[in-house]
C-alpha cells in the first residue's frame, strides 16, 4: 500500500489491500515457479496507478497491492484491476493465477524468491518455511499516530479469529481433505511468534517485544514479525494480516470493510476513554485455532464468554459492534449485500468443499481458477455514499 495519501484524511478512512495469489501450470495444474516471469511481462505492459506487483518468498507466488483507497467501490475496482493483470501476464506464461491459501496439488518443494530477505528467511527457519506456499491477504488501515495505532490493535484482536473465519479458503494440501477450513493458518503459525497479537499498553512495550525477537534470532531487525495483525513497518497503518487468499473480489472487499470498520470503532471508543479488554493469548490463539478449524460452518471460540458458540453468532456480534462505523463510513448496503451473499454460498473453502464432491480436485481446481478474476459485484457499485441509517 503506498504511503500517496497519508494524510489530509482522517484516521480510519484511507485502506489498501496486498493479495497474494499461487500460479498455476495451464496443463498440470500444479504450481509453476513463474513469478518472475509473470511480473516482467506485467511489468512491461501498459502502466496503472490503481496496483504495484511483486514477487511473494515463493518462486510460484506473486503479490497484487492496490494503492490508497477511501471507498469500497474504489478497492474494488482496483482489486479486480490487479488480479485481471497478473492473470493476463500468467496466461502469457502458461499458467493460471489462483486465489487460495495453500496449493491444492503438490508440486516439487518450491524454489525461494533470491532476495536477501527471503534467503535469510530460509537459512533461519529451513523446513519450517521451504514448503510455505502460503498465500493470504493484508488490509492496511491508515492510523496517522503512534500510539493510536498501538491502542487501534489491542481492541480488534479479539475480533481477529471472525475475520479469519470469513475468509477461510485453504481446505485441501497437496491432494487431501486437511479437515481444516484454513490450513493456511495452521502452517503458518508454525513458525515463531506467529499466532496472535499480544496485548500492548503503549509503542515502546510493541517495539520492545520485536526487539527480543531480534536478540532471540528469530526475525531480521528492522521487521514487522509475524503477528496476524501488526503495525505496518513499511507505512502508517494498522496491518491485519489474518486472512487467506480471498476467494473473489467481493470477499476481499468485505474483509476489508470489515477490518476498516474495526479500527474507526476502536478509535471511537478510544476517543470516549473506553480502553481495550485484555484476554489471556492462550485464549484468543484458541479462538483463532478454531476458526481455521470450523470456518463459519462450525463452532468458535467466544473470547468474553469463554466458550465456545456457533461462528454465525460470533460474525453477527461482529456485524453489531461495528455497526455505527459501517454507517459513518457509508458501507453499510454494500457489506450487508456480501455478507448476505458470503451465508448464502458458503466460504472459500466451503465451496472447495462442494466442488470436490462433485468433481474431485479437478473442480476444486477449475473453481479456483473461474473465482479469482470473476466480476466485481454488482453491489459495489457507488458504494461509499449509501444513505445512512435513521437515528433511533
Amino acid at each position: 500500500m503506498p504511503d500517496s495519501a497519508e494524510r489530509p484524511t482522517p484516521d480510519g478512512v484511507t485502506l489498501g489491500v496486498e493479495e497474494e495469489f499461487l500460479l498455476l501450470d495451464a496443463d498440470t495444474l500444479l504450481p509453476a515457479p513463474r513469478a518472475r516471469d509473470v511480473l516482467a511481462r506485467v511489468t512491461r505492459s501498459a502502466p496503472t496507478t490503481l496496483s504495484t506487483f511483486q514477487q511473494e518468498l515463493c518462486t510460484s507466488e506473486i503479490e497484487a497491492a492496490t494503492t490508497v483507497c477511501t471507498t469500497l467501490s474504489e478497492l474494488g475496482e482496483k482489486i479486480h484491476s490487479g488480479r485481471s493483470s497478473l492473470a493476463r501476464g500468467a496466461a502469457g506464461e502458461h499458467a493460471h493465477l489462483v486465489s487460495v491459501g495453500e496449493p491444492v496439488t503438490r508440486a516439487p518443494e518450491p524454489g525461494i524468491t533470491a532476495t536477501d530477505h527471503y534467503l535469510r528467511m530460509r537459512e533461519r527457519y529451513t523446513g519450517a518455511v521451504t514448503d510455505l506456499e502460503l498465500c493470504g491477504c493484508h488490509v492496511h488501515v491508515g492510523v496517522h499516530d503512534l500510539e493510536t495505532r498501538v491502542a487501534v490493535l489491542n481492541h480488534l484482536t479479539p475480533w481477529l479469529p471472525t475475520l479469519l473465519a470469513l475468509t477461510t479458503n485453504s481446505r485441501y494440501r497437496y491432494g487431501a481433505d486437511s479437515g481444516f477450513h484454513s490450513w493456511r493458518m495452521m502452517a503458518h503459525t508454525r513458525l515463531p511468534a506467529a499466532g496472535m497479537p499480544l496485548f500492548h499498553a503503549d509503542a515502546a512495550s510493541y517495539y520492545a517485544v520485536l526487539d527480543r525477537l531480534v536478540d532471540c534470532g528469530m526475525l531480521d531487525e528492522g521487521q514487522g514479525g509475524l503477528r496476524v495483525a501488526r503495525l505496518s513497518s513499511r507505512f502508517p497503518t494498522v496491518e491485519v494480516r489474518v486472512g487467506d487468499a480471498a476467494a473473489t473480489v467481493g470477499e476481499a472487499v468485505l474483509y476489508a470493510g470489515l477490518t476498516r470498520a474495526l479500527v474507526r470503532t476502536a478509535l471511537t471508543d478510544l476517543a470516549a476513554g473506553r480502553t481495550a479488554q485484555r484476554f489471556d493469548h492462550w485464549l484468543l490463539n484458541c479462538a483463532l485455532w478454531a476458526a481455521a478449524r470450523h470456518g463459519l460452518a462450525g463452532e468458535a471460540v467466544d473470547p468474553w464468554q469463554q466458550r465456545a458458540v456457533p461462528a454465525s453468532a460470533m460474525l453477527d456480534a461482529l456485524l453489531l459492534h461495528v455497526r455505527d462505523a459501517l454507517d459513518e463510513s457509508g458501507d453499510t448496503a454494500v457489506i450487508q449485500s456480501l455478507v448476505a451473499g458470503l451465508r448464502e454460498r458458503g466460504t472459500g473453502s466451503t465451496r472447495q468443499v462442494a466442488a470436490a464432491a462433485s468433481g474431485g480436485l479437478p473442480a476444486v481446481l477449475s473453481l479456483l481458477i473461474e473465482q479469482t478474476v470473476a466480476d466485481v459485484p454488482e453491489s459495489l457499485s457507488g458504494s461509499g455514499r449509501p444513505p445512512r441509517r435513521p437515528s433511533a
